[in-house]
């Protein structure tokens, strides 16, 4: 007789997560990749092209014994740290979602591939998969072990968001909502403190 873990197995849609870790993410995504994804998601040309101009615009420079020397151009990357960037990663990470959906089969090709157009590399070292409680331990082991990344119990958050929400959805955004005002509130004070030194 089938135990009622088993049984409950067979009822349930099986799935499962999968964390990769890019090596450098922003200062690898490839320009075109980033301006392709963005016109198969349906973006106008003309908001494409203001922000890969956004993208493409910016220079550096190198700080030598406290003098500005030098003037480079990068042809790829996105600047970390820019509110904009985080945005424009999860577009080109859309591309890899789009593979899986497409191959779901191919796995480990997929991620190849996507690691060819979009100029990411994963690190298959801080990379791992997790499962749903209708795959057994030793399937999902195995088919980590496939892919040569790390089989957990369960991720961490990602983004400061959780990998899986389950139904209980408005206790585990409730934080992500209180974070998001806060950064909106402290934006409004910085630009009203601008304006007000103005006059």
């Amino acid at each position: 007789m089938p135990s009622q873990t088993e049984k409950k197995r067979k009822r349930t849609k099986s799935s499962m997560a999968i964390k990769l870790d890019m090596s450098k993410a922003y200062d690898r995504v490839e320009w075109l990749f980033l301006e392709g994804m963005m016109g198969k998601l349906g973006f106008s040309s003309r908001w494409t092209g203001l922000l890969m101009r956004c993208v493409s615009s910016v220079t550096y420079s190198i700080l030598i014994n406290g003098e500005v020397s030098g003037n480079i151009t990068p042809t790829r990357g996105l600047r970390q740290g820019d509110p904009l960037s985080l945005f424009l990663l999860l577009i080109c990470a859309e591309g890899l979602t789009s593979l899986i959906q497409k191959a779901q089969v191919r796995v480990k090709t997929i991620l190849v591939e996507y690691a060819k157009a979009s100029g990411q590399v994963i690190n298959v070292d801080k990379s791992a998969m997790c499962i749903s409680y209708s795959f057994t331990a030793r399937d999902g082991a195995n088919l980590a072990a496939t892919m040569g990344i790390k089989f957990v119990e369960s991720h961490e958050n990602y983004l400061g968001l959780p990998c899986f929400t389950g139904r209980s959805k408005g206790k585990l955004f409730a934080n992500t909502v209180d974070l998001v005002w806060g950064k909106i509130k402290g934006w409004g004070e910085k630009l009203l403190s601008v304006a007000g030194k103005r006059f």
